[in-house]
């Protein structure tokens, strides 16, 4: 998939709904943009499509109209297949569904007058083309990012288990924000610097454009213009892939002839398997300490803390003996010297500069979760009563009343860098970003199932969250816009993908089983493999940013934890625990860089070095 797509073996279909009744008003500058794309596309020292494999469908009155050019396009494309759509983007009930409003729609009448995302997913997943290209310039586009990957949806579904490597999809807006369309311009405010882009081409890039320049060059324009800002799903490295020609390259090195565009840039990185540290149970978190030379570990009925130079270890215990339930999370604080562990029945915060040391017991309940603020000063727990903040000096919380409260389970949470702010997740698929000194919720963004992983950039800009829709994704601090979202595509060669596991604790059901995990009783829940639609195979369950501020790395119910570039949101690298029954638990890195930690149910740490020609 290297080079200029093939013109004859590539198809590109652009569908756009500029006239509508009703309630919808008309969009003139829809028809602008088909027939100005159009022309870009077929242009020889851009594209070089082929009238005839280009097709524009306007102002379609039925789903048909709309379906049957791409299923036609699907059929024969087989280098590249490209479907852009401009119009009415309406909302639905499911929270990752978005329809697509054909001409006369209204919006009392979506569901028999437009078209689902899902549908084009689904023809587009039955074609042989190996770049897949989706341009949707709409309002709540945003939502195409993640419904493609796991809505309730079963066109979506089955274009999920396509498993489409080389897809890329851009949207113009945010999963609840409109598009612009602005009065008087000739196009719409994103396909206008598309075709800008398209057109002038990118000074100081070479020859040929890729799908990342394309779509960080359209951003960059819009946020200089203080425009909607665009969202992208990436698939592995399909931003890579070439596009087309740039026109800003100079004539003189065209005149060389046409050539490969040259490798994607070389991080460096390659992580270095160190060790792998054995534990009786079930790890379900891994956190470095400040110095880097320890690693705190929650461990079945257990806390620890192991000195990476050697095996010497601190565990924490209910006196002599091990605590009655499992200890659910750890977190150390900035001077090295507490760590807090979350318990069902209690929450504690141990000096680990004692020999034996003695808790002290924060609240009058367990917590699921904890973290300290950056100063120190405040612990942080969440649970079922939902996230509470703590004044760890006084034993008393920080407000007299829940001042976070969900209404769901709360399964992550974290502080900002400047410990202003705190982030939280929970079961019912939101985040939230709250103010520490006054309890006011400053913005809330949403996956379509449960939040059980959340983390800030170094930073502090950026947060991301893990999700159960097998996504992870990256968000402005300032203003909540999803600026990247990475998925665990479905691999049924990685270990216990379909392979059934039976625990020794209990007579294995009917269904074949594939996870187990204790849940907040102590006891065990079966998940059973699906029959048709493996996506749960890929849920999210931690995320973690690298100290530089340029790697995100997510941990996975598929058994990998995996890191990624920010910038291009390409996968970097994958790890694999073997034998896990329900995967990666946490991931880490010491805050010096230079090494890597994954957790997992496996009972396994594996501890990685970092080789990377970059300044860490």
């Amino acid at each position: 998939m290297k080079g200029l797509p093939d013109p004859a073996a590539s198809r590109a279909v652009l569908i756009g709904t500029s006239h509508y009744s009703g309630s919808l008003p008309d969009l003139p500058a829809v028809a602008s943009n088909l027939e100005v794309l159009a022309e870009v596309l077929c242009s020889p020292d851009v594209l070089g499509l082929p009238e005839q494999n280009c097709v524009v469908v306007a102002d379609p009155e039925t789903p048909a109209q709309m379906v049957a050019p791409i299923a036609d396009a699907a059929d024969e494309a087989t280098d590249t297949l490209l479907v852009y759509y401009a119009g009415h983007g309406l909302l639905a009930r499911h929270p990752t569904e978005l329809h697509l409003a054909l001409r006369g729609s209204d919006q009392q009448r979506a569901s028999y007058t437009a078209v689902p995302y899902g549908v084009v997913g689904e023809e587009m997943a039955r074609t042989r083309a190996e770049r897949h290209v989706v341009v949707l310039d709409c309002c709540y586009s945003g939502r195409a990012l993640g419904g493609w990957m796991g809505s309730g949806d079963p066109a979506t579904a089955l274009a999920d288990e396509a498993a489409i490597e080389g897809t890329y999809v851009i949207a113009a807006a945010g999963e609840t924000k409109t598009a612009l369309a602005v009065p008087g311009e000739r196009h719409t405010a994103f396909t206008a610097e598309l075709l800008a882009t398209l057109q002038h081409g990118i000074p100081g890039e070479g020859p040929y454009l890729s799908l990342d320049s394309i779509y960080q060059e359209v951003a960059a324009t819009l946020r200089v213009k203080k425009r909607p800002l665009p969202q992208r799903r990436t698939r592995n490295t399909a931003g890579q892939l070439i596009l087309a020609r740039n026109r800003a390259f100079a004539e003189s090195a065209e005149a060389n002839g046409p050539a490969e565009p040259p490798p994607p840039p070389s991080h460096g990185l390659e992580p270095t398997h160190l060790r792998t540290l054995a534990k009786s149970d079930f790890v379900n978190t891994v956190v470095f300490t400040p110095d880097s030379a320890h690693l705190a570990v929650a461990c079945g009925k257990t806390a620890q803390v192991l000195r990476l130079a050697g095996q010497e270890t601190v565990s924490l215990r209910d006196g002599n003996r091990l605590f009655a339930s499992h200890v659910r999370d750890v977190a150390v604080a900035s001077d090295g010297q507490r760590l807090a562990t979350a318990h069902d029945q209690r929450t504690l915060i141990w000096d680990i500069r004692q020999k034996e040391p003695r808790p002290v017991r924060i609240g009058s309940t367990g917590a699921g979760h904890v973290a300290f603020s950056p100063d120190g000063r405040l612990l942080a727990t969440a649970g079922s009563d939902g996230a509470r903040i703590w004044d760890i000096a006084a034993g008393t919380p920080l407000f007299p009343l829940r001042a976070f409260p969900h209404g769901h389970y709360v399964t992550g949470l974290a502080f900002s860098p400047d410990g202003s702010l705190l982030a939280t997740g929970d079961l019912a698929g939101t985040a939230h970003i709250w103010n520490v000194a006054t309890g006011a919720e400053i913005l809330t963004v949403t996956h379509s199932d449960r939040v059980p992983a959340i983390a800030f950039s170094p930073d502090g800009s950026l947060f991301a969250t893990g999700g159960r829709d097998r996504s992870a994704r990256v968000w402005t601090t300032a203003t909540g816009d999803n600026v990247l979202t990475v998925v665990h595509h479905w691999d049924p060669d990685l270990p216990h993908a379909h392979s059934p596991y039976q625990d020794p604790r209990r007579p294995l059901p009917d269904k074949p089983v594939y996870a187990t995990y204790g849940d907040l009783k102590g006891g065990l829940v079966y998940e059973f493999a699906p029959d048709t639609a493996p996506g749960n195979n890929g849920r999210v369950t931690a995320v973690a940013f690298s100290p530089d501020g340029r790697l995100l790395a997510t941990g996975s119910e598929d058994n990998t934890a995996r890191l990624w570039d920010l910038r291009t949101g390409a996968q970097l690298h994958q790890v694999v625990h073997r034998g896990a029954p329900n995967g990666v638990s946490s991931v880490a890195f010491s805050p010096d860089g230079r090494l890597f930690a994954t957790a997992s149910h496996d009972k396994t740490i594996q501890l990685w070095r970092l080789k990377a020609d970059r300044s860490t």
